[in-house]
C-alpha cells in the first residue's frame, strides 16, 4: 500500500499512467483523432523529461547544500589559533662607506 501512495505521488508516474490510458483508449478503438494522441503522447513525453531533469537538479541542490553544511561545520568545530604577538622590529640594515 505504500508503494502505491508513492507512486501516485509522483508526477512522473500519474502523467506516464495518463498517457498509458489515452494509448490504450486509441487502439481499443475510441474514436480519438490519430493527431490529438500523438500530441498527448508527446506532451506526456516532454512532461517526464523536464521533471525528470528538475528531479536530477534537487537532488543535485540537496548534495551541495550538504556539503556546505558539513564545511561550516568542520569550520566551526576546528580550533582556533592563538594571536602571534608582533616580532621584534628589525634594524634597518646599515649601508656600508667604501
Amino acid at each position: 500500500m505504500d508503494l502505491l501512495k508513492e507512486l501516485f505521488s509522483s508526477k512522473k508516474f500519474v502523467v506516464m499512467l495518463a498517457a498509458m490510458i489515452v494509448a490504450v483508449a486509441s487502439k481499443a478503438g475510441l474514436a480519438l483523432n490519430p493527431d490529438l494522441i500523438n500530441q498527448i503522447l508527446a506532451l506526456a513525453g516532454v512532461f517526464i523529461l523536464g521533471q525528470g531533469v528538475a528531479d536530477h537538479g534537487k537532488e543535485a541542490a540537496k548534495v551541495s547544500a550538504a556539503a556546505t553544511m558539513t564545511a561550516m561545520a568542520a569550520t566551526v568545530a576546528a580550533p582556533v589559533a592563538e594571536p602571534v604577538a608582533d616580532p621584534a622590529p628589525v634594524p634597518a640594515a646599515k649601508g656600508k662607506k667604501s
